[in-house]
This record gives structure tokens, sequence and C-alpha cells, in this order.
């Protein structure tokens, strides 16, 4: 299926298609033995599963059954839309669908993920098994450093209306 073509992307031959281009800027532009270059960077590359929708949801061993998917990782918001819960993320039929999609990667040897706004929120999926966390992204940390500077500039801040 898709992820195994997806997987053959990331990986040198024999395990994969990748083109490769040993001493530009993915050597640091420096001379590497070649042979163990390639072996070296398909044993270090991870491949995420990224499943945010009911369609993955009804496919999640099929997704995982590929050996070179390292970790699931649940889109939240998305999956919530899929599920037709705009945002309610403890809604009984998204809590179900994420501990079914937790608990398969867990039995085919992947390591769970997922976003969470907190600690708080994570140490529940913690004890449900999931290792992998994404907390803030790049634009969000952006935001909020921004925000926080802003408020350093009294009368000059962003104003809600």
């Amino acid at each position: 299926g898709q992820m195994k073509e997806a997987a053959s992307y990331i990986k040198f031959p024999p395990e994969g298609v990748r083109a490769a281009g040993p001493g530009l800027g993915n050597t640091d532009y420096e001379p590497v033995d070649e042979a163990e270059w390639v072996r070296k960077s398909n044993s270090e590359t991870v491949l995420i599963a990224h499943v945010e929708s009911r369609k993955g949801l009804l496919n999640i061993e099929e997704i995982l059954q590929v050996p070179e998917v390292d970790i699931m990782f649940v889109g939240m918001f998305d999956l919530t839309v899929s599920l037709g819960y705009p945002g309610k993320f403890d809604h009984p039929d998204v809590l179900k669908a994420m501990k079914c999609l937790f608990e398969t990667a867990i039995s085919f040897g992947k390591v769970p993920g997922m976003w969470t706004p907190s600690y708080e929120i994570a140490e529940y999926w913690i004890k449900q098994g999931v290792r992998y966390f994404m907390t803030v992204g790049d634009i969000e940390y952006i935001a909020q450093g921004s925000r926080n500077m802003m408020k350093t500039y009294p009368g000059h801040g962003i104003k809600n209306k």
C-alpha cells in the first residue's frame, strides 16, 4: 500500500529507492565511506506513520505491518474532525479510537505518539503506553514568543477585540 511505497523513498537500495549523493549537505560536504554511510543512514532513518482519519483508523494494521514504520503518530485534531467531533478530544468515540490506535501500535512493536497541549494531558496517555509527544509546533512557539515579547511594551501589545 501507500505506506510501503512511502517507506521505500526514505531508504537507500537495497531497502528502498532513495537517491544517494554523498559529499553534499547530507554528509556535511565531507568525503565518507559510501558503503558505511548508506548502511548507517538506512539504520538511523525514522519513519513516522501520521494517522489522522477514520480511513487511517480502519487501515491501521495494514499501515503498521510495514517493517520500516517506527512510530505511529496520531494527528489529534484531524482525527476528531474525521470522526465527526471537531475539537472534542475527550469524546468517548475519539477516546476509543485513540486507545485502539495506541494498542495496535504497541502490539506491532511500534512507538505510539500524539500531539498534546500539556504534560497534564500527556500524563494520562503515558500510562496508556504513549512514548512520543509533540507539544508545541514551530509556528506556535514563534507566536508565543512574539506575544510574550509584545507584553514587554506597555500599551503596544496585542489587544483582543
